[in-house]
């Protein structure tokens, strides 16, 4: 465990283009770390993504925003390429998925 906490209410004011490139960036330091066998860097790395996801679900849900069952499956197909079967072509379309808010962040 780390001594990471996210500022929820400046979360919040983020607009969700920002969370989710934000949220991006953390996916792929988990995945670089799973990469090269650092298991101590992409723990940390996860654990700073699931606060982020959770942050922007619990905001998604206070909106009844429709991009929440988006941002739900997101979260658990990150999930699911690290804990299930690692694949280099499932981190890199979960990669993908979040590049694109990286390109459009403000």
């Amino acid at each position: 465990m780390t001594n990471y906490a996210i500022d929820r209410k400046k979360w919040g004011q983020m607009p969700l283009t920002s969370q989710l490139a934000n949220i991006g960036a953390e996916v792929g330091r988990t995945y670089n770390a799973a990469r090269v066998g650092n298991d101590k860097r992409m723990n940390a790395a996860m654990e700073r993504t699931l606060d982020l996801f959770d942050a922007t679900v619990a905001e998604l849900i206070a909106q009844q925003s429709p991009r929440t069952k988006e941002i739900l499956r997101a979260r658990e197909m990150y999930l699911a390429a690290l804990f299930g079967p690692r694949s280099e072509a499932r981190f890199k379309q979960n990669e993908k998925y979040f590049m694109q808010f990286a390109a459009i962040k403000k």
